[in-house]
């Protein structure tokens, strides 16, 4: 079965719930580790996240207001992130529009942004990410289901010139994780 590690805040209830509602609707794994329940003392190893990590198609990196204030969230998103791109894994920024300028965290490697609502149509957007997965592994004996995928528009920062595949509409602002950029792409 394909997996999905999910790198996020679990004080972000809403988002949690509507990506475990994509989920659920699909033959992929998904992973939420909260390195929260590591400060309370609960048992969830560093090691264990690794491994997750190494075991996933993908990270899916949930960068919300929460993520910016709470520092070690913050700074275990930014270490996942990284060693999902050691490992040669597609990272997926999503950020909810509404935080857009309240969020300022740096994600120095990424593959796909996707700015999103809490909505029906996001549920179906982030659904069929899901299913492109679908019959992928991480040893890459099937490639998954990518015409499943939404169409991205892959475009460069101006800024800090790191190409990636962006999923808007024209016209949308949205924010280069990569030096905190505001973009937006025309026509």
């Amino acid at each position: 079965m394909s997996q999905i590690f999910i790198s996020h805040s679990q004080k972000d209830d809403a988002i949690i719930a509507l990506f475990a509602k994509a989920f659920g609707s699909t033959h992929v794994k998904h992973v939420f580790m909260e390195y929260e329940k590591i400060m309370l003392g609960r048992e969830i190893m560093p090691q264990e996240i690794q491994m997750n990590i190494k075991n996933s198609m993908a990270c899916f990196v949930i960068l919300s207001e929460n993520v910016n204030t709470i520092k070690h969230t913050r700074d275990w998103i930014v270490a996942e992130s990284s060693l999902a791109y050691q490992l040669g894994k597609d990272i997926w920024i999503f950020e909810p529009n509404s935080d857009l300028g309240k969020i300022d965290v740096i994600i120095p490697f990424f593959t796909h942004i996707a700015p999103f609502d809490i909505c029906d149509e996001a549920y179906v957007f982030i659904r069929n990410i899901i299913e492109s997965y679908e019959g992928s592994t991480f040893l890459g004996a099937v490639s998954g289901n990518k015409k499943k995928r939404p169409r991205g528009i892959k475009t460069q920062c101006f800024n800090c010139h790191r190409s990636f595949q962006v999923y808007i509409r024209y016209g949308s602002v949205f924010r280069c994780p990569g030096c905190n950029q505001h973009l937006q792409i025309n026509k």
